[in-house]
């Protein structure tokens, strides 16, 4: 801080404070593994059954 009055941050800055999936709660490092992925797949189709309006939102 203070350093420049260039408002874009340097490479170094932002992997020093990159945010991983992990800080987003996701486990494995936000990659599905395998045996999970049709558990996933068939979550989404029924909530999306029971939602279909939340198809269209952007």
């Amino acid at each position: 801080m203070g350093k420049t009055n260039d408002p874009t941050p340097d490479n170094d800055t932002l992997s020093d404070t990159a945010l991983t999936w992990s800080d987003f709660g996701m486990p494995y490092g936000g990659n599905i593994p395998d045996e999970l992925k049709q558990t996933y797949a068939d979550l989404a189709e029924s909530y999306f059954k029971r939602h279909p309006e939340m198809l269209n939102n952007k």
